[in-house]
């Protein structure tokens, strides 16, 4: 006979398949692994560098320190895969295998399904803590999975922040019955692993289980010592074994606190505007206005800070107001106080120094210049808002289930999730679109991107790709370029590089300039020019060597 739990276990999978598939396209073109079409062709230079990122990691020793070090992928540059957005944590699982997996290989689609299924399994173990049918916590567990936050990430090309996970299950060891520092440390390691500003989320969030059990006497002042020490040695024992460097004054990239920022409207306005070319924007209701925000004024990022919390939670919450009454929900002010103020923080610093409230500023206010240095490591703000959204969600959902009985409870969560995804639909239309594509063409992708006869040519000749020069950003070519260097075997020296040493960085362009200036080129080197000046008067330098305009690209071929 099958137990009770293998059946709830069957049908999650279900449902985590199901919502998997309703975002990401109901065909198997998003998690083929020989697919990269969606990446480079209808993704974005976060796509394609947490790609990157992984491809070059496989090139590395199987055994090195640091651990995460990838120097393919930005050679000389001490480039961490920690600031690729690569999923180290899966990078280093599959690495020992790299040999059997062929190429190109993206995990990156599976990665996605195993997100919405670990989502589903650790709002079940909130939910197991209090609930005892089975149908009702499935309801709920289908509304959390209908959450616009997972599919905004989708559209971001942010395969590690798509690990909401992390947050949920930072939550469940809050409200569990016993203390575990161990499974803390863990979830911490897997979160720094994974994507730094989920690990930053969850600070507070542990932060706040430890000041909680302290409170109710489940553990001494001396074990809170202990512990917080232990989270100190760790921390650092980490940073120092994958290679992990930070501060204003090593890297580059560090502005934009106080732009990518959470609007006061956030939970309130339903579409999200990217400030792209495209200037697309994309709806996740039709029955929620949509709100000012100032997406539309230059170097804002609102659309960081998109929390729109969806119509079914919503409409809970408004339930919940409706028929409150008093007494029936009873919290320990111990139990609940630390969680509280965590919520409050992380609340504050997704608002930033700057106060928004649709497209206004309300007020702003300087920060000393230490503390905007620190704050400029998490700048886009407004994601901490998240694990906000999902205290918000499981504490709406909780006072609703002690007011109303299991079969008005079934009935209201069935009619919003029904709501829910007729509401939402045009939105996740737009999701399938972008993520199910794969398209007919002949050959290795790159030869879609650059199609002259003479690349076949270079990828036989070279060892490495030499941009003139190495920058933070990409530009138009990077990612072609990088692809076909990935593709044929070729080191590069830049790519999309979020976080780069301000000293190594202006040595290796130094170095650059000098070699270039006197003439100097590797002749296993294929240089590639981001402006027609320098590529000119390069070109004047040996006629021996062989200078192509092809491509739109500016490249020397030393002979």
């Amino acid at each position: 006979m099958i137990s009770k739990k293998t059946t709830n276990g069957a049908l999650l999978v279900i449902i985590s398949v199901f919502f998997f598939a309703y975002m990401t396209g109901f065909n198997t073109n998003f998690i083929n692994p020989r697919n990269i079409d969606w990446i480079f062709f209808f993704g974005n230079g976060d796509s394609t560098t947490s790609w990157f990122g992984w491809e070059y990691f496989r090139w590395t020793d199987l055994f090195q320190y640091p651990i995460l070090s990838n120097y393919p992928y930005g050679e000389d540059l001490n480039i961490s895969l920690i600031y690729s957005g690569s999923i180290p944590l899966i990078c280093l699982i599959l690495k020992p295998f790299e040999g059997l997996l062929g190429f190109p290989f993206q995990f990156l689609g599976l990665w996605h399904l195993l997100c919405v299924y670990l989502q589903g399994f650790f709002s079940l173990k909130i939910l197991n803590l209090y609930i005892q049918s089975t149908s009702i916590k499935l309801l709920f567990t289908s509304i959390i999975l209908l959450l616009p936050i997972l599919p905004f990430n989708l559209l971001l090309n942010h395969p590690g922040l798509f690990a909401n996970w992390i947050i949920i299950a930072a939550l469940y060891l809050y409200i569990s019955k016993r203390y575990s520092y161990k499974k803390w440390f863990i979830l911490l390691s897997i979160a720094l692993l994974t994507q730094a500003y989920l690990f930053a989320m969850i600070i507070p969030i542990f932060l706040a289980d430890s000041a909680q059990r302290f409170l109710i006497k489940e553990v001494s002042f001396v074990k809170l010592i202990n512990v917080l020490l232990g989270f100190l040695v760790l921390l650092i024992s980490l940073f120092y074994i994958f290679g992990i460097q930070t501060g204003s004054d090593n890297y580059y990239f560090y502005q934009g606190y106080g732009h990518y920022r959470l609007n006061l409207n956030s939970i309130l306005d339903p579409s999200v505007s990217f400030s792209n070319p495209e200037n697309l924007t994309y709806n996740f209701s039709t029955i929620f206005p949509n709100l000012d925000d100032t997406t539309g004024i230059k170097g804002s990022g609102d659309y960081e800070g998109f929390n729109f919390m969806g119509l079914p939670i919503l409409s809970l919450v408004i339930i919940v107001f409706l028929n409150y009454k008093k007494g029936c929900v009873k919290f320990s002010s111990k139990k609940y106080l630390p969680i509280l103020l965590a919520a409050i923080f992380l609340f504050i610093f997704a608002l930033s120094n700057k106060v928004i409230l649709n497209d206004s500023i309300l007020f702003s206010f300087p920060l000393p210049s230490f503390i905007k240095d620190f704050f400029a490591t998490f700048r886009s703000s407004g994601r901490f808002f998240w694990p906000v959204v999902y205290i918000f969600s499981f504490l709406s959902f909780y006072i609703f289930y002690k007011l109303f009985t299991s079969e008005k409870c079934k009935i209201i969560l069935s009619i919003l999730l029904l709501i829910g995804f007729i509401d939402s639909f045009e939105a996740y239309s737009q999701t399938r679109l972008t993520k199910s594509q794969r398209l007919n063409y002949n050959g290795a992708a790159w030869m879609n991107m650059l199609e002259d006869d003479k690349w076949l040519g270079f990828a036989k000749k070279y060892k490495r790709i030499k941009f003139i020069y190495p920058e933070i950003m990409p530009d138009k070519n990077t990612a072609k370029l990088n692809l076909f260097a990935v593709s044929n075997g070729l080191i590069t020296n830049g790519g999309y590089l979020a976080r780069v040493n301000k000293k190594t960085l202006s040595k290796v362009k130094e170095k650059l300039t000098i070699s270039i200036e006197n003439c100097v080129f590797d002749k296993d080197s294929l240089y590639v020019f981001s402006t027609k000046q320098t590529w000119e008067a390069a070109s004047k330098c040996n006629n021996q060597n062989k200078s192509h305009y092809i491509d739109n690209v500016y490249i020397v071929a030393p002979q």
